[in-house]
């Protein structure tokens, strides 16, 4: 107790991302998705412009999950719930019907503004990009607390090697997310 801090066992939560041995759950995800649909309450969108939608969905529903997809990779289905969170949001406003008209197909919408998009965040591509992350963290800097760990527990070849081997079936979820 010197740092005076608690002491815990797995399964925890630390920073609303549940941490174990093993792959999340589905209530896991759901709690995910939860918090998600809760920052958008439907009456926002019926106050709001199209223009105010889109910069509430880039300022909020894309940093909401950031956390999450640095440490695991998201499974489709929680991707495409989300997205279904966020496309709702941004087609529902007043002048649209109950079905909520979707004019434009979300891949091209997720697209950069250069290349025709609105620049709204591709959350499967951003995921790659922050698991990516781990592996220029181990091969940049191979003497890092992470490095030294990854190496003993997973790596007893070569990292660049492993980059192209099929995924490990006996790793964490995080590692195999990585990988």
């Amino acid at each position: 107790m010197i740092l005076n801090c608690s002491t815990n066992c797995l399964p925890l939560i630390y920073l609303g991302v549940p941490l174990s041995g093993r792959k999340p759950r589905r209530s896991n995800w759901s709690t995910l998705i939860g918090i998600v649909r809760s920052r958008l309450s439907p009456w926002k969108s019926t106050y709001l412009s199209l223009g105010g939608r889109l910069t509430l969905l880039n300022s909020v529903l894309s940093t909401v999950p950031v956390y999450w997809i640095s440490v695991f990779k998201l499974p489709i289905w929680v991707l495409n719930k989300i997205y279904k969170i966020r496309r709702d949001f941004l087609w529902k406003g007043p002048e649209l019907g109950p079905k909520g008209i979707r004019p434009v197909a979300w891949n091209r919408i997720c697209r950069p503004r250069k290349l025709g998009g609105i620049g709204i965040l591709n959350l499967q591509e951003f995921n790659k990009a922050l698991l990516g992350k781990w592996w220029w963290k181990l091969i940049t800097n191979p003497n890092s607390y992470f490095a030294k760990i990854s190496k003993f527990n997973y790596l007893k070849r070569n990292p660049i090697r492993f980059l192209y081997q099929p995924p490990p079936r006996n790793k964490s979820y995080f590692w195999v997310g990585i990988h």
